[in-house]
């Protein structure tokens, strides 16, 4: 279950967005320009949560509650994200109304009848494995052809032949120490009815030094039927950082990323 199919939730730069809600109430941290980042750890976490089980509803329908993520208070509470039936017709089941930073709280329906109610369970990571000993399966005519002003802007003074070489090799020593490099992520294809873990693999190919921003971040497919990773393409680290964060917790891993 996708968020935008289940619940609408204001999305805008108004007081009324969900977004200022959670960066208000969370423990403080960088959500990006806009509070963009919010919207992919919102929408992911959602999902997850959905898969487990752990998005509640009303026995009559009146609301639902479901967590953000593990995203919790300066003092530890956490965050519920309450929404309301919807009653357009041809619209979400439900829309936001508002949040909770508290373990325990009362929700008011429509008939003003009170029902006592505890935050729901925060989703469970069950992140599985890195396979190192898993072939990649690349398509290099995407990453340098498709996306050629990307390349030419990370690598000005490549040739094309020169950008393979270093992806290819980056891509490669990156994949050998995936244990200690590699990056979960969450993600839902535009037409799938469900997301899934990938992997993010930070590339360095300007610099040695892991502690800086890489130049690019590749996101891997896991084809366990075929003991390959698909490499699907090479973005910028800053496009990656949202998906992580849904899923990596507060990790200095991909902190540079943003």
């Amino acid at each position: 279950m996708k968020l935008n199919d289940f619940i609408w939730m204001p999305f805008s730069d108004s007081r009324d967005d969900y977004r200022n809600d959670i960066a208000k109430a969370a423990i403080n941290e960088d959500w990006g320009h806009d509070l963009r980042y919010l919207y992919d750890y919102v929408r992911d976490n959602f999902e997850i949560s959905h898969k487990q089980g752990k998005v509640r509803t009303s026995p009559e329908g009146a609301y639902c509650l479901f967590r953000a993520g593990s995203l919790v208070t300066r003092e530890g509470e956490p965050l519920t994200i309450l929404g309301v039936k919807n009653r357009l017709s041809g619209k979400q089941p439900y829309f936001y109304k508002r949040l909770f930073a508290r373990e325990r709280f009362v929700v008011r329906d429509d008939d003003n009848v009170e029902h006592d109610e505890e935050a729901p369970p925060a989703p469970d990571y069950e992140i599985p494995p890195y396979h190192p000993e898993y072939k990649l399966a690349y398509n290099f005519e995407h990453y340098l052809d498709d996306h050629e002003p990307r390349m030419e802007e990370r690598f000005p003074a490549l040739t094309t032949h020169q950008r393979f070489l270093c992806i290819y090799a980056a891509l490669e020593l990156a994949h050998k120490r995936g244990n200690q490099a590699a990056v979960p992520q969450w993600y839902c294809d535009r037409n799938a009815d469900e997301g899934s873990y990938q992997w993010l693999l930070p590339l360095y190919v300007t610099t040695e030094d892991l502690s800086i921003k890489p130049d690019l971040v590749a996101t891997l497919s896991p084809q366990p039927e075929y003991a390959e990773y698909n490499v699907r393409t090479l973005i910028p680290p800053e496009y990656a950082y949202s998906h992580a964060r849904a899923v990596s917790g507060r990790d200095p891993q991909f902190r540079t990323w943003a």
